[in-house]
């Protein structure tokens, strides 16, 4: 990988590293640099937004859906504001399909790269990652899903997305089905 994509990397872990290690973020970044979507979705807005708009392929189109304004508002490309209606208590016993406001706005588009790294789902009251998920388990795309620690992400993980994966830490990457 190049030295300027390192060093960004590195920076990213240095701001928040709270976040995706090294490995994770190189993980991710190499997906996206061999896939070279067309049209690549990530749920979550954050510090590595701005990377992920740089690695994107001249022609190709990269969206993200937050749920936060605040990070929604610091992001260089199109951005679906949406509401979650599930929490991470409450999964188990929640419909996916009713989760998330902005399923019929971005089932529009042939998404054939899709990162998971949002919604917020380290607490209970957090909304959690069922229905994005579920959205990209329907989807012939490369799908990555950050946090797979966490019951939430990895239950719905092994219910929707049944297929071999490649964990890097708590990253799983999903090659097309």
């Amino acid at each position: 990988m190049a030295t300027a994509l390192s060093e960004r990397i590195a920076d990213l872990v240095k701001r928040s590293p709270d976040q995706m290690r090294t490995e994770e973020y190189t993980a991710v970044a190499e997906s996206l640099l061999s896939v070279a979507p067309r049209h690549a979705l990530v749920f979550g807005c954050g510090r590595d937004s701005e990377l992920w708009c740089s690695l994107m392929p001249a022609g190709g189109v990269i969206a993200f859906v937050e749920d936060n304004v605040q990070w929604a508002t610091s992001v260089p490309a199109p951005v679906v504001v949406t509401r979650y209606k599930g929490t991470v208590e409450r999964w188990r016993e929640q419909d996916p399909l009713a989760i998330m406001d902005c399923a019929p706005i971005i089932s529009r588009v042939p998404w054939d790269w899709i990162l998971i790294d949002g919604p917020r789902g380290d607490l209970p009251k957090a909304p959690g990652r069922l229905g994005p998920i579920h959205f990209a388990s329907n989807r012939d795309a490369v799908v990555l899903v950050h946090d797979c620690h966490r019951d939430l992400e990895q239950g719905a993980c092994d219910t929707w997305l049944p297929r071999p994966f490649r964990a890097v830490h708590h990253l799983r990457l999903y090659d097309r089905p």
